[in-house]
């Protein structure tokens, strides 16, 4: 992350370098964050697994929003080099705090390897959590990425209020019903944060009544109880060993449906933004429904 940042000041146009940089910020990225949430899950307290991983993916949302509010300020003021410098400076203190992170000693009589990242994924388990996040990964890229372009189509010219919204919803939903999720559950917590994915997504097609500030207040809701859901669900019952390749199979499933706004683009231009959000509203449904029929925990659970 470090040597991105710095590298970004020899960047002066959009070409390979630029590409490779930014590459190289989604790889380092990527790493710390799943690792991240590995280390957080071992660390969980008993019971208390999706209201961690709500505080984990907090802490990044609020970073991810903050950074706007001082990097804009230091670019007017100073030029673009200042935002890459601050991140490499970040990045630094990022490091250190690293390195003095302690991690949980295995339990004992735990096998200290697991099985491998390929016998994880080959479990029906994972498949069917890898294809349930990624149908909400292709929901949530189409939300961030299309909510402005169509906006502007009707004629919205301020589009912030859809994140400011999104945001401030995201960490109210998980400070006030922090232990919600382990209350109810991971399973039925996930089935119905996709179920009110569906009925958010497919309200875009009224965003000209309901408005952007409102429909990224729902949106939050719907992800504010989605991640930990689907966090937690994930490395239910898995040894230690194993969580951080499951978290990496889950986080890569959330990307890979992120990814499918390039043909989404498409499909928008086409049909319209109205039948985009209907369709990818159908697949949170059906990851859902998914879930619901093979659950993963649960009386019903099936391998």
């Amino acid at each position: 992350m470090l040597v991105a940042s710095l590298g970004y000041l020899l960047v002066d146009r959009v070409g390979p370098l630029a590409m490779a940089l930014r590459a190289a910020h989604g790889a380092a990225y990527t790493i710390v964050f799943v690792t991240g949430s590995a280390v957080a899950a071992d660390l969980a307290p008993p019971g208390r697994m999706a209201r961690t991983m709500a505080l984990y993916g907090s802490s990044n949302l609020v970073t991810n929003a903050l950074a706007p509010l001082f990097a804009e300020p230091l670019i007017d003021r100073f030029g673009p080099w200042t935002a890459y410098v601050a991140a490499a400076a970040a990045s630094v203190v990022a490091g250190g705090l690293a390195t003095r992170l302690a991690e949980r000693p295995p339990e004992a009589g735990a096998h200290a390897e697991g099985a491998s990242l390929w016998a994880v994924a080959r479990r029906g388990r994972a498949r069917r959590i890898v294809l349930a996040i990624g149908l909400a990964g292709i929901a949530f890229g189409a939300m961030f990425t299309f909510s402005q372009p169509m906006a502007l189509s009707l004629g919205i010219q301020k589009v912030r209020g859809f994140f400011i919204a999104y945001t401030a919803t995201v960490i109210a939903v998980r400070i006030v019903f922090h232990d919600l999720v382990d209350r109810v559950g991971p399973q039925r917590g996930c089935v119905g944060a996709l179920c009110l994915y569906f009925v958010v997504v497919f309200s875009m097609r009224f965003l000209g009544t309901l408005g952007l500030a409102t429909m990224g207040a729902a949106f939050g809701v719907a992800h504010g109880f989605l991640f930990p859901a689907t966090m937690a669900l994930a490395i239910e019952n898995l040894p230690a060993a194993e969580r951080g390749r499951m978290l990496t199979l889950t986080n890569a499933g959330f990307i890979g449906g992120g990814a499918f706004v390039l043909p989404l683009g498409a499909l928008a231009a086409h049909a319209g933004y109205p039948t985009l959000y209907a369709l990818c509203a159908a697949g949170a449904l059906a990851a859902a429904a998914l879930l619901w029929r093979w659950p993963i925990t649960g009386p019903r659970a099936v391998p």
